[in-house]
């Protein structure tokens, strides 16, 4: 009996071997990159820019497309100022070690500015000749102003000026303010 167990323990410790040995090794397979991208702010008017933040795990390269193009890192961040109005799209691309690869978008929604307003009034509404009468003025969404007809010259966005005709007819106070758009309000003086 004792050495039937013996041989027995033998015969079970060689076929676990073999039985081991003969196990298929399976190749562990890397994963896809991961990629993720942002745009802040997502939206804005025309002109003003938007910053890019975006990342990736398990790539080698990544490349830009959409409203922006080219190589680019495997992270980081840019600055994006679009040139049209409406949306614009910033794609990446990451490739991984595999070969396989993985895209994400940020979208962003572009307006058009507000066109300036202008108003423009004359205090008081008639005068003498040799009187004088304030021209006041005002604006919105404007960068700067510009006079012409009677008055002439580069103004502020808010503001007064005084006036006074040499001479008795109508004068045509123009005022021009600039912004994303232009606006133009007219007023006349008489003078008497």
């Amino acid at each position: 009996m004792r050495t039937i167990r013996r041989f027995s323990e033998i015969s079970c410790l060689s076929a676990c071997a073999v039985f081991l040995l003969l196990l298929p090794v399976v190749p562990v397979e890397a994963a896809a990159p991961t990629v993720t991208i942002t745009a802040s702010p997502v939206r804005f008017v025309l002109g003003a820019s938007t910053q890019l933040t975006w990342s990736s795990t398990g790539a080698i390269s990544c490349t830009a497309s959409g409203s922006w193009i080219g190589p680019v890192g495997t992270g980081g961040s840019a600055t994006e100022t679009p040139t049209k109005t409406g949306n614009a799209k910033y794609s990446l691309t990451c490739l991984g070690s595999t070969g396989s690869t993985r895209s994400a978008t940020a979208t962003v929604s572009v307006t058009a500015p507000p066109k300036p307003t202008v108003t423009l009034d004359l205090a008081p509404a008639s005068i003498v000749v040799g009187g004088s009468a304030n021209v006041i003025w005002s604006s919105t969404n404007a960068t700067g102003c510009t006079a012409s007809g009677a008055w002439s010259g580069t103004l502020p966005v808010n503001g007064n000026q005084s006036v006074t005709p040499v001479s008795a007819g109508t004068y045509t106070y123009k005022l021009t303010c600039t912004g994303a758009g232009g606006s133009v309000s007219k007023s006349t003086y008489k003078c008497r």
